[in-house]
């Protein structure tokens, strides 16, 4: 036999029962611990925060769902061709009573004192209606209801 075990067999038979009892009580309390803390304490967090989880994984799920549904929808969507698109940003530019400068892809703006109801409807038809994209803006509010500024747009 070990030494090792030979010794602590020796001193275990030296200790009165009593002492062997409560040896044996606190040896059995550091188990238990042991046992929680690296086994069934976090079995059992894991347990309790599934359902959460779940819920947000399906959450998540739903929301990737629906992206992937927007992006089969654009793809679907005609392209606009770049000439047409340039067309109609010149008319809708005219009926917004602004200006239009630049040549090329990236054109300019310039949005002189325009009622925001009208601003915010041009906003909303650049993109699927003219295909533009606003790659800068500087607007401000020159009066209650009214906006200025400058509009960079790149066309297709």
């Amino acid at each position: 036999m070990n030494p090792v075990l030979i010794r602590a067999r020796q001193l275990w038979q030296s200790r009165l029962p009593r002492e062997r009892l409560l040896m044996s009580a606190a040896a059995a309390v550091v188990l238990v611990a042991l046992l929680w803390t690296f086994a069934l304490g976090p079995a059992w967090r894991l347990w309790q925060q599934a359902p959460s989880s779940r819920l947000q994984a399906e959450q998540q799920r739903s929301i990737m769902l629906a992206l992937q549904a927007r992006a089969q929808d654009l793809q679907k969507q005609a392209r606009i061709d770049p000439a047409q698109s340039r067309v109609a940003l010149t008319k809708s530019v005219k009926e917004l009573g602004a200006q239009l400068g630049g040549e090329g892809q990236r054109v300019t703006v310039e949005l002189p004192r325009v009622p925001i109801a009208a601003l915010a409807a041009w906003l909303q038809a650049l993109g699927p209606q003219i295909g533009a994209r606003v790659l800068q803006a500087n607007l401000q509010e020159s009066e209650p209801g009214f906006w200025t500024g400058r509009m960079t747009l790149e066309l297709p």
